[in-house]
């Protein structure tokens, strides 16, 4: 192990410890492995909270969490839309003030930089060769793919000069990166093409995994209880977005004529308004809102199936959403192709469905309602395949592991 030392992580949008029952994600999980280790962590994160928002009402900008490490906070304007100008000039500005304030910062021996934003991962990247420290780019989201998707097609031609600028930002800031890291292995390898590289042994396919809460494990071995369960519910964890398709399992859902199902959605967002009304009328589905971690997990152990709904064209590879009901023992439904489709057949922890396919989800859902036997193999697998592969604590680990290892190659010279 390398001997402690500075490390910062630069990640927006996640849920902050400084929050009453916030969920750990991410960027949280890897700053207490980091610190844990006696590493000197600061989490550069924007002030303005991306799923309420809100802007956090911390003046400080630099707080200590409570668990090792250090908040410093970027300051942007506030945005009601996610595809919206005013969260483009929230990213612009955040951009700007990392730069303004890691200039007064003692200099980190190594950078952890999550992408997207764009704007801002390329200031990370002009810093960190400013100052030559290694930078390891945490590849999340494909921006500015996934933003080109959502541009409507008469726009299309207006948007071009710009998406090309961007592409240009995510290349130089790819290249310019000692290390890649992706959360999936489709990530990985476009990363790398955005670098104009090959993936070597510097980058490292790390998985997004999820934190084994306790009472995970007695709720995971409690779906194999002895009896009858009358009720089947479907749960939905995360945020209303442009990539997530709740329509179509909603009226899939109310298409089947069961009053013994149920479903639980929780979460919020810009179409929370559109999606309740789809909704209404059926008294089996309900809308809980956003959650604390606590709820989320009140709310898992009464469910029998997740959901992981997304649109077709998504660029969406490996949710968080997937690791979270594998945690809680919960086989998925899952309309993502790809390395999802292939994880849930082979580890067979769920059933896949064409992404909006309307016809498809109403036969699969069901076909996983009627026969309880079949739910209680797949949560089996979904439980076991969490312990052995995704638990944060066995990721996070080798996470650490591959940051101090670029660590000890940059102190002996090695590139």
């Amino acid at each position: 192990m390398h001997a402690p030392t500075t490390i910062w992580l630069v990640t927006i949008g996640e849920p902050l410890p400084i929050e009453n029952g916030s969920r750990a994600l991410r960027t949280r999980l890897l700053a207490r492995e980091l610190a844990q280790r006696g590493h000197r962590v600061v989490w550069w994160t924007s002030r303005f909270d991306h799923f309420a928002k809100r802007h956090h009402e911390e003046p400080a900008d630099f707080v200590d969490t409570g668990e090792g490490y250090t908040l410093g906070f970027l300051d942007g304007v506030g945005y009601r839309r996610n595809l919206s100008f005013a969260r483009q000039l929230n990213h612009w500005q955040i951009a700007r003030d990392f730069e303004r304030k890691a200039r007064t910062q003692d200099r980190p021996a190594a950078i952890v930089c999550s992408f997207p934003p764009i704007e801002l991962s390329a200031a990370v990247a002009r810093f960190a060769d400013r100052i030559g420290a290694p930078l390891i780019v945490d590849v999340r989201d494909l921006w500015p793919d996934e933003l080109r998707s959502r541009i409507p097609s008469m726009l299309a031609p207006a948007a071009a000069p710009a998406i090309a600028m961007m592409e240009r930002s995510v290349s130089r800031s790819f290249a310019s990166a000692r290390s890649l890291v992706g959360v999936s292995r489709q990530y990985l390898i476009w990363a790398a093409a955005k670098a104009g590289r090959p993936n070597d042994d510097r980058d490292q396919e790390i998985p997004l995994g999820y934190p084994d809460h306790p009472g995970s494990a007695a709720m995971r071995a409690g779906r194999f209880a002895d009896g009858e369960k009358s009720e089947v519910t479907f749960l939905f964890s995360g945020s209303f977005n442009n990539s997530v398709d709740l329509p179509t399992f909603i009226r899939a859902f109310r298409s089947v004529d069961r009053p013994e199902l149920r479903a639980i959605i929780c979460g919020d967002g810009e179409y929370s308004e559109s999606w309740r009304a789809l909704a209404a009328g059926d008294r089996r589905i309900e809308f809980a809102g956003w959650v604390d971690a606590a709820t989320i997990r009140e709310k898992a152990a009464l469910a029998d199936v997740g959901l992981v709904c997304y649109k077709a064209g998504s660029h969406v590879a490996l949710p968080n959403k997937l690791f979270e009901y594998m945690s809680f023992g919960l086989p998925v439904l899952n309309s993502i192709p790809g390395e999802a489709s292939e994880l849930v057949q082979t580890a067979d922890i769920g059933w896949n469905y064409a992404a909006e396919d309307g016809n498809q989800l109403r036969s699969v859902l069901a076909d996983a309602a009627a026969d309880q036997r079949l739910r209680r193999q797949k949560a089996l697998n979904s439980g076991r395949l969490f312990e052995n592969s995704y638990s944060s604590e066995m990721v996070y680990r080798s996470y650490a592991d591959h940051i101090d290892l670029i660590l000890k190659n940059c102190l002996n010279g090695a590139h």
